[in-house]
C-alpha cells in the first residue's frame, strides 16, 4: 500500500473525529488491499466426483496481511446455468522469494503487512462433490463444464503496464463429461505447478522461468499466453504498446520495441518476449528497470477418448503472476542447455546430460567478487528416474570465468511407460548472487513410444509343415501397419537363415529334421519401438519330406 504525502498545516482532532478518521482509513487499507500477485487453482480427485480443490495465492509482502478463509465461486459454464461458492481454509504459509542461504527472507515474519520485496505463498484447500447440493442438481440439469472463479482486490497500484487497482480475478474449468467419455474415467487430476513464480526479476539479467508442471494422468497439456482478469472475459487494460499475448512487458530488442522473439544464448541475448506452447517456457531480457507488469499462463488438458481415436478437451488451468523488475548487483543468470535425446521405447533406459553455464559477469564496475557453482535442482518429473549433479568445475575463455555444471538424469522406463502425451520436466539452476539469487527454470519434453508386442503361434503339422502365425498384442492404442519378420536358422543360430517371411501369417515345410531357432520381429513405424524373440522347435529326425 502506498502513502499519499499529508499536508503539513497541523488540525486539532476531536476524539469522535479521530476515531471516524481511523475507521475511514481502515475501510480505506480493507477496500484498497493491493497485495494480490497472482495465484493458482488447482485440484485433485478424491474418487466419485469428489475433488480437492486448492487456491494458491501469492502476496505481496509489501502489502497488506492475509486474512482468514477464502472464497471460490463454482459455476456452470456450458450445459446449463447457475453457480454456488464454497469456502477454502488456509493450510499453509511460505515465504519463496529467491534469497541466498545466509539472508533473511523479505516477508518475515510471515504474513505481517509491509515487510520487504517479495513474495509469500498461502495456500486455501476445501473439498467439493458433484454429488451434493448445487452442484449435484446443475449436473442433473445437463451442466458438463463447472469453472472455479476467484475474485479479490485489488492488483498492485505498483503495476506499470496497465492494469493498476484492477479487481484481481483468476478462473479454472473442468469438463466432467468429457472425463467420463475419455480413456481414463471419472476422475481428472488438474497440471500441478511445482515452481513457484518469481515476482521479483533483475534489470538487464536474462529471465528464465518454466512452472515446472506435472500432469499426473498423462494428459495432454498445451500453454498460452493469454488475457489476465478484472473479472470473468472481462481483460485487464494494458496500456501500449503492452498486450497480454505478445509484448507483457518490455524486453530487449536491437531496434524497435515491440519486436518478435528470437530466442539467444548466453552470448547472445533474448530478444522479444519468448514464450514456448509445448514446454511453457518463458524467457526475456528486462531492460525497464521501474517496470511492473502482469502475465497469465494457460494450460489446457487434453485426453484421448474411449476408443483411443480423438482428443477430448478435459479442462484448463491458469497461473496469474505479477512481475517487478528491480535492480540487482551486476550478475549474469545460469543457461541450462538443450536436450540431445528427447524420445525413448518403453522398457528401455534413457540418460540425459544437461549443462548449466553461469558466466561471469564483467562490466564498467570489474567482475563479480563472488564465484558462482551453481545449484541445480528439478521438479521430479519422471517417476523414478535419477537426477545426479556433477561436481562444479571453470572454463575460461574470451578473456571470462564461466561456472559450469552438468546433471545427469537417468531413467529405466517400464512397460507401460509408454503414452501418447509427452513427459514434462523442469530443470532448475540457481547461482550464488546475493542478496538476490539469478534463478533460470527449464523445461524438458522426453516422449515415451509404446512398444510393440506379439503372441507367437508355432503350429506343427504332417510331414515337417509348420504354421507360424503373429498376433499383435495391442491393437488399440496402435493405429499404424506392423511390419513382421521371421527368420529360421539351424541349431548353431548362425549363417544364412534357411527361411526368411515378411507376413504375419506364413507355413513352410522342413526336409530335415533337428533342432531349430526361430526369430521373430514386430515393428510399429512409425515409432520404431521393435520387440525380438527366439523360439526354439525340434523336427523328429525321421522326417524326410519331399518338396515338390
Amino acid at each position: 500500500m502506498r502513502y499519499r504525502k499529508s499536508s503539513n498545516k497541523s488540525r486539532t482532532f476531536q476524539p469522535l473525529s479521530l476515531i471516524i478518521c481511523l475507521f475511514a482509513l481502515i475501510l480505506f487499507h480493507q477496500a484498497k488491499a493491493d497485495h494480490v500477485m497472482g495465484s493458482d487453482i488447482v485440484w485433485k480427485c478424491k474418487g466419485n466426483y469428489k475433488y480437492d480443490v486448492s487456491l494458491i495465492f501469492y502476496r505481496d509482502c509489501m502489502g497488506i496481511a492475509v486474512y482468514g478463509s477464502k472464497t471460490i465461486k463454482i459455476e456452470c459454464s456450458m450445459g446449463g446455468s447457475g453457480s454456488t461458492t464454497f469456502s477454502l481454509s488456509n493450510v499453509s504459509i511460505r515465504d519463496v522469494t529467491p534469497s541466498c542461504a545466509d539472508v533473511k527472507g523479505p516477508c518475515t515474519p510471515t504474513n505481517t503487512a509491509y515487510t520487504g520485496k517479495g513474495t509469500e505463498e498461502h495456500i486455501f484447500t476445501g473439498t467439493i462433490d458433484f454429488n451434493a447440493g448445487e452442484l449435484k442438481r446443475l449436473r442433473d440439469a445437463g451442466c458438463c463444464r463447472f469453472r472455479f472463479v476467484f475474485n479479490e482486490c485489488c492488483r498492485s497500484d505498483y503495476i506499470t503496464t496497465g492494469g493498476s487497482w484492477n479487481d484481481f480475478t483468476t478462473d479454472a474449468e473442468i469438463d466432467i463429461c468429457n472425463i467420463d467419455k475419455s480413456i481414463k474415467k471419472y476422475c481428472d487430476d488438474s497440471p500441478s505447478l511445482r515452481n513457484p513464480p518469481i515476482s521479483f526479476i533483475c534489470c538487464n539479467q536474462e529471465f528464465y522461468f518454466n512452472n515446472g508442471v506435472i500432469d499426473a494422468d498423462g494428459d495432454s497439456l498445451s500453454f498460452s499466453l493469454v488475457m489476465c482478469q478484472q473479472q470473468v472475459g472481462v481483460s485487464v487494460k494494458y496500456d501500449a504498446p503492452f498486450n497480454p499475448t505478445t509484448w507483457p512487458m518490455t524486453g530487449f530488442c536491437k531496434k524497435t520495441v515491440p519486436c518478435n522473439c528470437r530466442t539467444g544464448t548466453k552470448t547472445r541475448p533474448t530478444e522479444g518476449i519468448c514464450f514456448d506452447p509445448e514446454t511453457g517456457d518463458l524467457s526475456f531480457l528486462p531492460v525497464n528497470c521501474d517496470e511492473s507488469g502482469i502475465l497469465c499462463i494457460k494450460m489446457e488438458q487434453f485426453r484421448l477418448d474411449s476408443t483411443a481415436s480423438k482428443w477430448l478437451y478435459i479442462g484448463y488451468t491458469k497461473r496469474d503472476m505479477q512481475i517487478r523488475v528491480v535492480t540487482c548487483s551486476e550478475n549474469n543468470a545460469p543457461y541450462l542447455s538443450n536436450l540431445a535425446n528427447t524420445a525413448v521405447c518403453e522398457g528401455d533406459k534413457i540418460c540425459m546430460t544437461i549443462t548449466a553455464e553461469d558466466e561471469e559477469f564483467s562490466g564498467s564496475s570489474g567482475n563479480q567478487p563472488w564465484k558462482d557453482t551453481i545449484d541445480l535442482s528439478w521438479n521430479n518429473g519422471l517417476p523414478g528416474a535419477t537426477f545426479n549433479v556433477g561436481s562444479p568445475y571453470f572454463t575460461f575463455k574470451n578473456g571470462v570465468t564461466t561456472a559450469v555444471r552438468d546433471v545427469e538424469i537417468c531413467w529405466q522406463t517400464k512397460v507401460g511407460d509408454g503414452r501418447e502425451a509427452p513427459y514434462l520436466f523442469s530443470v532448475t539452476g540457481r547461482d550464488k548472487a546475493c542478496p538476490r539469487n539469478a534463478v533460470a527454470s527449464r523445461g524438458y519434453s522426453l516422449r515415451v513410444k509404446r512398444r510393440a508386442y506379439a503372441e507367437r503361434k508355432l503350429t506343427e503339422g504332417d510331414c515337417g509343415k509348420w504354421q507360424l502365425e503373429s498376433v499383435p498384442e495391442d491393437t488399440f492404442w496402435y493405429k499404424g501397419v506392423y511390419q513382421h519378420q521371421w527368420e529360421i536358422r539351424d541349431s548353431t543360430n548362425s549363417g544364412v537363415p534357411i527361411f526368411r517371411s515378411l507376413k504375419q501369417k506364413d507355413s513352410l515345410q522342413f526336409v530335415q529334421g533337428g533342432k531349430y531357432i526361430i526369430t521373430y520381429t514386430i515393428n510399429n513405424p512409425p515409432l520404431n519401438c521393435p520387440s525380438e524373440y527366439s523360439d526354439t522347435i525340434i523336427v523328429p529326425e525321421l522326417l524326410r519330406a519331399i518338396v515338390p
